[in-house]
């Protein structure tokens, strides 16, 4: 019986006390459960370990190793690059890959800060990973926590992970408290996360539709539940009371919020910068969508005190038709953009894509005369924040 452990060891040629320079070794123990003394070994062979990418820092550490099913290693570890570092190897951990950032299978480079970034397996080629989806050098930017749904596919040389959409996992009205240190067990079939920040631990179970809906985007049906304003029926657009959705809120964690609201839109191919809802007034606030010179998005939401901008990284002006989308989650006072079914994160324009929504903006303002462009073929509100597989539905059934 070989029973592996994992963790970091310091560059072998660089003092004790200086930790900015780190890489990674995977720990063996050959014989463990049957002998006294059993055979330990430091994986990979030599003395090298398993350093970051080339073009990346010195510091590669806290690593996470999962197999997959054809007995492949994914390592995955936190830099100070603003992007995690993967390694794969084939031969039982002697030799891995040359370490490098993982991407999105939209593209895109997975951000995150110098904090925990964990991956989980939940059975039947599906895994879990949590990360703080900014880019970030620090230690700090540990509140929100999201999640990304990892499925096994068919690579080059074997099997490895393909990373979807991200998810509003955790969040705190802190901005500045941390969550990390986490792990995720299961029991009788339901799945738990704890974290901590070094003090208080926490056991957060995760709602089995949660991870169905991640896991399973390309089921999840468009919303069935009536939009709070339409295109398709002429009218105002009412005033959205956060504060009366987030009267819920304490000062603790959670996950799985639904409050807040939903904004789409349905665009023509567009060629030209353009206004494409102009719901906003100076005095109480509301509601703007416009697409910039340099073809970006740009959400502007806002209440009597107080608003919040959201810039898009991805370019519109390419003439195709798009499906656009805002998310405000009011509990988590966390708001993001997401373009054709997949969220914006800022690619390399912006550190991150979502933004903190300040705690006074009790209300986003309504517009009794709402101007909608004619390069919009549909446009909707719900009120509730969706997840990001919800909006991803709704994306395909407009586009394909």
């Amino acid at each position: 019986m070989t029973k592996t452990f994992y963790g970091s060891f310091f560059a072998p040629d660089h003092p004790f006390h200086n930790v900015e320079e780190m890489v990674g070794a995977l720990l063996t123990c050959q014989g463990l459960a049957e002998h006294t003394d059993g055979v330990w070994q430091t994986l990979p062979d030599g003395v090298d370990g398993i350093a970051g990418p080339e073009e990346g820092g010195p510091v590669c550490e806290e690593y996470c190793f999962v197999r997959l099913s054809d007995g492949t290693i994914y390592s995955i570890a936190r830099t100070q690059d603003g992007h995690p570092s993967c390694a794969i190897s084939r031969d039982d951990g002697h030799h891995f890959t040359p370490s490098f950032y993982p991407e999105y299978a939209h593209g895109g480079r997975v951000k995150t800060c110098r904090a925990a970034n964990f991956i989980w397996p939940l059975g039947e080629g599906k895994f879990l990973y949590w990360f703080h989806n900014i880019y970030r050098p620090g230690y700090g930017h540990r509140n929100p926590v999201w999640c990304i749904p990892l499925c096994e596919c068919l690579g080059e040389d074997g099997m490895t992970l393909s990373f979807g959409n991200p998810e509003l996992l955790f969040y705190h009205r802190g901005e500045y408290l941390s969550i990390s240190y986490p792990d995720l067990f299961k029991d009788n079939g339901a799945v738990y996360i704890a974290e901590t920040q070094k003090q208080i631990a926490r056991i957060h179970p995760i709602p089995e539709e949660f991870l169905a809906m991640m896991f399973d985007e390309k089921r999840v049906a468009y919303p069935s539940d009536i939009p709070l304003w339409s295109t398709k029926r002429a009218g105002p657009i009412p005033s959205i009371p956060l504060s009366e959705l987030d009267q819920e809120v304490r000062d603790d964690w959670r996950n799985c919020s639904k409050s807040g609201f939903t904004l789409m839109l349905t665009t023509k191919p567009m060629a030209l910068p353009t206004t494409l809802l102009s719901a906003y007034d100076n005095m109480v606030g509301g509601l703007e969508v416009i697409v910039t010179k340099e073809g970006y998005m740009q959400v502007r939401i806002g209440g009597i005190n107080a608003e919040v901008q959201l810039r898009g990284s991805i370019n519109l002006l390419d003439g195709k038709a798009h499906h656009l989308a805002c998310v405000l989650d009011a509990k988590a006072i966390c708001a993001w953009l997401v373009v054709d079914g997949h969220m914006d994160d800022g690619g390399e324009r912006l550190a991150c894509g979502w933004r903190w929504v300040p705690e006074q903006m009790q209300m986003v303002g309504g517009c009794d005369n709402p101007v909608v462009s004619g390069f919009v073929c549909l446009g909707e509100i719900y009120p509730r924040a969706m997840m990001n597989a919800e909006v991803a539905a709704a994306a395909r059934a407009q586009l394909d």
